[in-house]
């Protein structure tokens, strides 16, 4: 079971819980769009993952009982048409346009043409989506590579807002550029993600709680990403990127201390709230705002120094 605070996870989930159904959208708490909660829900269970004995699929559910009517009116709409379908330019059209437009042109001038003097059905739209950061980094370290490469990084499973994943798939670039070899633990070695692994494991081992949960769970999952993109090259470039058993055990070692960071994490955080919530107010004298113990208060404190009578 999973608590859910709208991140992506890697994981085999079976059950999901909504931990909230709205968010901070700068200056107010706002519902989640009903998209988004259905493709979060969606998580739970998908077809295939978890064996065929019987099994339909996964629980969806929340941690407030308040916030369950809105769970199940978005389960229960139903998806809207699609006015239209993306599609991307193939290899052979990328080719086809480069070669017609001045030489030197960036990538999104390459991509941006079609969208203005391509033909197509009514129903169909030339995708083009924000792909300012790929698009100025092949135009900086990728511009004298083939077509057929530039065109698959264009649609690699790069999350360029993760920086610490992009630290480490832009080395993985580098060593293909330069050497035509990438070298898996070349490529990851010093890197603070090995250690954490490392660490956490150990802790695995003797079945000790985890320290820091939460900062092992974002380096982790920043490293994880990394490794599925070497996989995905390895799928395009096998001699290039010959490590793929490898990077296929490090990856599930990254998963199972994913799954173990998180085990570790939903006690700490129900403690962490339940903490808060034991935490008595004060009152604020109105005259000299000085802050006074409550009754409740006091008598805790007598309790604990006396003892019970």
């Amino acid at each position: 079971m999973y608590l859910v605070n709208c991140s992506s996870l890697p994981r085999k989930i079976k059950r999901i819980v909504f931990e909230a159904v709205s968010k901070w959208d700068g200056g107010t708490d706002s519902p989640l769009p009903v998209s988004s909660v259905k493709q979060i829900a969606g998580r739970a269970g998908r077809f295939g993952l978890h064996g065929l004995n019987g099994d339909a699929g996964g629980t969806v559910t929340t941690l407030r009982l308040e916030d369950l009517p809105y769970l199940k009116e978005c389960v229960a709409q139903p998806y809207k048409s699609l006015p239209y379908a993306h599609i991307s330019q193939n290899e052979e059209q990328f080719s086809a346009v480069s070669q017609v437009l001045p030489e030197g042109s960036t990538m999104n001038a390459i991509l941006e043409a079609p969208v203005y003097a391509g033909r197509l059905p009514l129903v169909v739209r030339y995708s083009v989506g924000q792909k300012d950061d790929i698009c100025q980094f092949i135009d900086e370290h990728w511009s004298d590579m083939t077509n057929k490469e530039r065109l698959q990084l264009l649609n690699a499973p790069i999350p360029w807002r993760d920086a610490d994943a992009t630290m480490l798939i832009t080395r993985m670039l580098r060593m293909h550029r330069e050497r035509m070899r990438v070298n898996l633990r070349m490529a990851i070695s010093n890197t603070p993600s090995l250690k954490i692994i490392e660490s956490e494991e150990r802790a695995m081992t003797k079945r000790k709680s985890s320290s820091d949960p939460l900062t092992a769970l974002g380096r982790l999952e920043a490293f994880h990403k990394a490794i599925v993109f070497y996989i995905w090259m390895s799928f395009r470039y096998p001699v290039m990127y010959a490590d793929y058993e490898d990077a296929l055990q490090l990856k599930v070692r990254v998963e199972k201390v994913l799954n173990w960071c998180l085990e570790n994490l939903t006690p700490q955080l129900s403690r962490k709230k339940e903490a808060k919530r034991m935490v008595a107010p004060r009152t604020m004298h109105p005259s000299n705002g000085l802050s006074y113990m409550t009754k409740a208060e006091i008598r805790r404190q007598a309790m604990s120094q006396t003892g019970p009578c």
